[in-house]
């Protein structure tokens, strides 16, 4: 099995995150180190996707709270969601996966019980072309919504939601369609989670210059990031639940989360926008 290794970062500042990105880029064989702990995340496949950034730095603050002996590295093969949770279940390729809490997940693989993104997920803003934030400025409710399609993937966790609250959507199979779609017309808006949201529009909007991020409507339901892990893996499970609550009480993970997401939390001024609360059929837990 070949893997993207790398070392134990010098740091958290958010200059030293995008070292871990370099990772993508290499594929050496596995050192034969004989690590204690070794985490495995999936390759995105997209080139320079922003997405994993965050889990693989938590699953490395984690891991060096309780190890001084382990690795983290990323899988050779780029793989979208659908194919990242099947390999997560065999546990080969791959050994970790940021998801959303899910029961039918919670019984596939082992849940690591630490909402990592502190229900940031389920604080939804959109992606739109910025000719049409006009017509945004008019929505008020649920059913001014609905007067809108959505591009989403099909195999996503939010895309039951948003179906169950009679949302009109465009649904594709790879995650980097949505941002055609929305480009040229073929869907109106993008949802993504406020933890999400700004890292991507700088990766696409020199691709996609008329995209933005509307300004005036705050989706909500309750929904959150959890790790998890291959069900061959007890012990890394149990590694990083420890390690996670030890970086809670040290406030390193508090660090860490406000070295991602605090600033965009504060530009995108979730307090004064019109909320839309959207039900679910079954929360988690």
């Amino acid at each position: 099995m070949k893997n993207c290794w790398q070392q134990k970062l010098p740091g958290l500042r958010l200059g030293l995150i995008w070292v871990a990105f370099i990772g993508f880029c290499l594929s050496i064989s596995l050192p034969a180190t004989g690590a204690e702990l070794q985490a495995i995340y999936p390759k995105p496949s997209v080139a320079d996707d922003t997405r994993p950034l965050y889990p693989s730095q938590v699953i490395q603050l984690a891991l060096s709270k309780v190890s001084g002996n382990w690795q983290f590295g990323y899988s050779t093969l780029p793989m979208e969601r659908a194919r990242m949770e099947v390999e997560l279940e065999l546990g080969q390729q791959i050994n970790v996966l940021m998801l959303p809490g899910q029961d039918h997940y919670d019984q596939r693989y082992l849940l690591v019980p630490f909402p990592v993104d502190r229900g940031l997920l389920g604080y939804r803003v959109s992606l739109i072309r910025q000719q049409d934030q006009v017509k945004f400025n008019q929505v008020r409710d649920l059913a001014d919504l609905q007067g809108f399609t959505g591009c989403l993937n099909a195999n996503w966790s939010i895309t039951p939601v948003f179906q169950l609250n009679n949302l009109p959507l465009l649904l594709e199979n790879r995650y980097i369609t949505n941002f055609v779609n929305l480009a040229r017309g073929a869907c109106d808006y993008f949802s993504r989670g406020v933890s999400e949201v700004t890292l991507e529009l700088k990766q696409f909007r020199p691709k996609y210059p008329d995209l933005t991020i509307e300004q005036e409507i705050l989706v909500q339901l309750p929904f959150a990031f959890y790790l998890y892990v291959a069900p061959t893996q007890p012990k890394l499970q149990k590694a990083l639940l420890e390690g996670l609550n030890l970086a809670l009480k040290d406030n390193s993970f508090d660090v860490l989360f406000n070295e991602f997401f605090q600033q965009d939390i504060q530009a995108l001024d979730i307090r004064s926008r019109r909320r839309i609360g959207l039900k679910v059929d079954k929360p988690h837990g």
